[in-house]
């Protein structure tokens, strides 16, 4: 049998909000991807991790995680673009919404069941986000070759 290691304390909790403000409301997730493109939004994304792993401790429901894994997997590829991914970082803010989910109380989290049906289409949204460049991308390739 697997023993979780115990729950966050309240310190933890005091530093993912700093963090979280750090990150997002004094614009270090945009910050850090318009000076250094990619890695920084890398870097912020790993930062963002943090929260996920105090849910995971917290023994948060698995699609709370799932969730919030997905809002820092969507800020860090689409923070990612030059420029467009900057502004989105600054008004997206995935940090904020994981930490709303992270302090979310625990009665709330037990009525998952719309949360299974968002994410399931926030997945299928970001599978089809991720495809369309590709795509696109395929469709002018042979484009260009078709006028040859």
């Amino acid at each position: 049998m697997q023993t979780l290691p115990p729950p966050p304390d309240d310190r933890w909790l005091a530093s993912a909000r700093k963090l979280t403000h750090a990150l997002d409301k004094r614009h270090l997730d945009p910050i850090l991807g318009f000076f250094f493109p990619v890695i920084g939004d890398v870097a912020a994304g790993l930062l963002g991790l943090y929260l996920l792993i105090l849910a995971w401790r917290a023994q948060k429901p698995k699609v709370v995680l799932a969730r919030m894994a997905l809002n820092t997997a969507i800020d860090t590829g689409i923070g990612a673009i030059p420029f467009i991914g900057d502004v989105f970082d600054y008004f997206f803010r995935a940090n904020s919404r994981n930490l709303a989910l992270l302090e979310r109380p625990a009665a709330r989290d037990r009525h998952v069941a719309l949360d299974g049906v968002l994410l399931g289409l926030s997945l299928m949204a970001l599978v089809i986000a991720l495809c369309l460049p590709l795509v696109l991308l395929v469709w002018l390739f042979l484009w260009a070759l078709s006028l040859r």
